[in-house]
């Protein structure tokens, strides 16, 4: 590296090896432009994740049963369970959201997480104001199911509230069931007609992915 030095550090130049002098340039601006926003990116995500994700009690949360205790028990306390991953998980907008997808084969049990956005339903004050069917198809067979539990977190004035329902009898077959579910509003006279339903989600078909979950990540015993 070159120098030219007068004897006052005001006049100091730095030069590089070609004499030309080095500039903070339009490059270092661009640069400087994207890691700003990646940065803001990353924080909106992180902000969104903690704002909207489910209250710490709801996570690796299983309502217990008998179906879930004796399986559990007759595993050696080595459950196998499966999250299924929703690919379509949102409805009506950002009014309703599916989380915690959770089957127990051995317990032919499925649990489910369904987070509501109060501002869209200011009408909805009761604790449990919905009555889902889960509908599993097997062939030209369709069998419908109601949940055995549901387990209400939030208050009517929160901002989200959440509704973990548990269904038994769930028997998937994984290369030819689906799996849908139909929520409709407590009131609704026309339950369980599903054209009447206020949302509808596929909880599981061949093409969901799904994976294993530790049974020691939850509190089964």
């Amino acid at each position: 590296m070159n120098y030219r030095y007068n004897g006052d550090d005001k006049d100091k130049d730095i030069y590089d090896p070609d004499g030309a002098k080095n500039k903070f340039g339009a490059g270092s601006v661009l640069k400087w432009i994207i890691y700003s926003v990646c940065i803001f990116i990353a924080a909106s995500v992180i902000f969104r994740l903690i704002t909207t994700g489910p209250p710490g009690e709801l996570k690796n949360y299983i309502i217990k049963s008998e179906s879930v205790a004796g399986a559990y028990a007759k595993s050696g306390n080595d459950l196998i369970i499966y999250k299924i991953d929703v690919r379509s998980s949102f409805a009506l907008g950002d009014a309703l959201f599916i989380d915690n997808v959770y089957y127990i084969e051995a317990a032919e049990n499925l649990q489910l997480t369904l987070r509501l956005k109060t501002s869209r339903f200011p009408d909805l004050k009761g604790e449990t104001p919905f009555r889902p069917l889960l509908t599993l198809g097997l062939d030209d067979e369709r069998e419908v199911i109601r949940p055995s539990v549901c387990y209400p977190t939030g208050k009517p004035e929160n901002k989200y509230r959440y509704f973990s329902y548990s269904f038994d009898g769930v028997k998937i077959n994984y290369a030819k069931s689906i799996l849908e579910l139909f929520i409709f509003l407590e009131n609704e006279e026309n339950f369980p007609d599903e054209e009447y339903a206020a949302a509808k989600f596929m909880i599981f078909n061949i093409n969901m992915p799904k994976s294993k979950v530790p049974a020691k990540n939850f509190d089964l015993g």
